[in-house]
């Protein structure tokens, strides 16, 4: 992967720490295998979770891949492995991934924004 954003696309990006990546993970029910040379689910500094939403026929998919460098050299390149929701696959529909947020979010400590004036 090359993170690239589609001409005309859009996107967003979130940073945070290795407990942030964790928090993550287990909100949405992810793990990633082996990102070698580091074992499975590891988050290393530097290491960064991916979630890319795409619409196909009236439906958006989200994948989901864990970025990582292997400190090998001065370069900075990125390894990348899929991370897998808990239906052991790396993309789910937004609906499933609404569902699995719902499922364990506490919407008492949700703040939304007030809804615009029309």
């Amino acid at each position: 992967g090359g993170g690239a954003t589609p001409k005309g696309g859009g996107g967003s990006l979130y940073v945070g720490h290795d407990t942030n990546l964790d928090g993550l993970s287990a909100l949405l029910g992810l793990g990633w295998p082996a990102a070698p040379p580091y074992p499975a689910n590891t988050t290393v500094p530097g290491g960064m979770l991916r979630l890319t939403a795409t619409a196909a026929g009236g439906a958006t998919a989200v994948c989901a891949s864990f970025l990582y460098t292997r400190f090998e050299d001065a370069s900075g390149g990125m390894a990348e492995v899929d991370a897998l929701f808990p239906t052991g696959k790396p993309c789910i529909s937004l609906v499933q991934l609404t569902l699995l947020a719902a499922a364990v979010v506490d919407k008492r400590c949700v703040r939304l924004p007030a809804p615009s004036a029309s």
